[in-house]
């Protein structure tokens, strides 16, 4: 925003609403991914009870999170973000989002009766839940199919679909989901687990005391009975975590793998090594690589990968694997060794934003051995390059011949 530069592209904007149920006054928080100009100031947060005509600024600094407080039962709330630089210039208006505070928040009114009174508190909360799910649907731009689980205390939500008429037939849905996803893995704290397919697994074990409902983040996911989850398919699945204040607590990424060769508790105090014993490729990770303990996992078959699912291909000069969790960025680079008997090789990671694959630079081709470094995990392929790319000694004209620094 230099000069006269006054546009600005927000990456994601208001990921999400969450608002407790058990006090009069209701709380919204509004989460959105940063603004890349170099000279961004700060934000500035629009609330009024009108669509677009504001009654309400909060002028903020370079975060990306608010809570909007003392919000009236029963009204309609419409939010806004602006980004400013340090010469004042503004960008244009983001999305608006709408919030509807509910008219008698749990625990603040109903029947004095005994039953009376609990019978009001959960046909409040059922309604919180309603729509709290219109909204996320709303938002991510997601079919009414799509359910919320629940687990402890949220148990009896569980595979709770929006009624039916919620969403005409035809409806228009913006289709962001993506966007949002990746701005939510962001703002908020990420627990990972990593499966192979058909693999239940009991959700309590990760949350042995805690109440959540998981909204998942596509139009596709694995289900969630009675907090076991068993995916059928591999890939990533992202689903947002609420608490029992219907506030977002973390996101949970599962990333699921036809087969996973080696997992580790990984504790970002110590060293970790991961390999597959059948061809012989070993990830090594440092201290610090990720800033709290995690799941890692060194696989074959994972989302993207070719039917048949494998690491060797037909080919033998093609290899591909993943490294879980999908999408995880690493503080520190993992340095990935394979024995590669080719003079040269190209090796790529799979974007899946873009839908293809992008070459990784700096790799190193020595002694039987292809090596290279990473500060993200994902689908990975080593190829012979092209034979138009290869120098008169047989190496790829493209490759680096500079070492990577290995993991200390």
């Amino acid at each position: 925003m230099r000069g006269s530069k006054r546009a600005v592209i927000l990456i994601g904007v208001l990921a999400c609403l969450g608002m407790p149920i058990d006090t009069p006054a209701a709380t919204a928080r509004l989460s959105w991914s940063p603004n890349t100009e170099p000279d961004l100031e700060g934000y500035r947060v629009f609330v009024g009870t009108s669509s677009r005509a504001y009654t309400k600024t909060i002028t903020i600094g370079r975060i990306t999170s608010i809570d909007i407080a003392d919000l009236s039962p029963g009204a309609t709330y419409y939010f806004a973000l602006k980004a400013f630089d340090f010469s004042g210039n503004e960008s244009p208006y983001s999305d608006e989002v709408r919030l509807s505070v509910p008219s008698s928040p749990a625990g603040s009114g109903g029947s004095s009766g005994g039953s009376g009174s609990s019978s009001g508190v959960i046909d409040e909360i059922a309604a919180a839940l309603e729509r709290l799910q219109r909204d996320l649907m709303t938002l991510f731009g997601l079919g009414p199919e799509v359910p919320l689980y629940g687990l402890g205390s949220f148990s009896s939500v569980a595979s709770a679909s929006a009624p039916s008429g919620a969403y005409p037939e035809g409806a228009p849905l913006i289709d962001q989901a993506g966007l949002y996803a990746a701005a939510l893995t962001r703002a908020y704290p990420v627990r990972d687990v990593i499966l192979e397919v058909d693999q239940a697994f009991d959700l309590s074990v990760l949350y042995p005391d805690g109440s959540f409902l998981f909204f998942p983040l596509s139009d596709t996911y694995p289900e969630i009975e009675d907090g076991i989850v068993t995916p059928g398919e591999p890939g990533s699945f992202l689903y947002v975590a609420f608490d029992e204040a219907l506030e977002i607590d973390h996101v949970l990424r599962i990333s699921v793998a036809s087969e996973i060769c080696d997992i580790c508790s990984y504790d970002p105090g110590l060293h970790a090594v991961l390999a597959d014993m059948t061809t012989g490729a070993v990830v090594a990770f440092g201290t610090g690589a990720t800033d709290e303990a995690r799941p890692l996992a060194l696989c074959r078959g994972g989302s993207f990968a070719p039917a048949p699912s494998a690491v060797a291909t037909s080919d033998p000069a093609s290899l591909t694997f993943d490294i879980l969790p999908y999408g995880l960025e690493l503080a520190s680079p993992a340095v990935v060794t394979i024995p590669w008997q080719e003079a040269a090789a190209l090796v790529e990671i799979y974007d899946e934003d873009r839908g293809l694959w992008v070459p990784i630079e700096d790799t190193l081709v020595e002694g039987g051995l292809v090596s290279f470094s990473t500060q993200e995990l994902g689908r990975f392929r080593v190829s012979a390059p092209p034979e138009e790319t290869r120098g008169d000694d047989g190496s790829w004209a493209g490759a680096e011949t500079c070492f990577i620094e290995a993991c200390r």
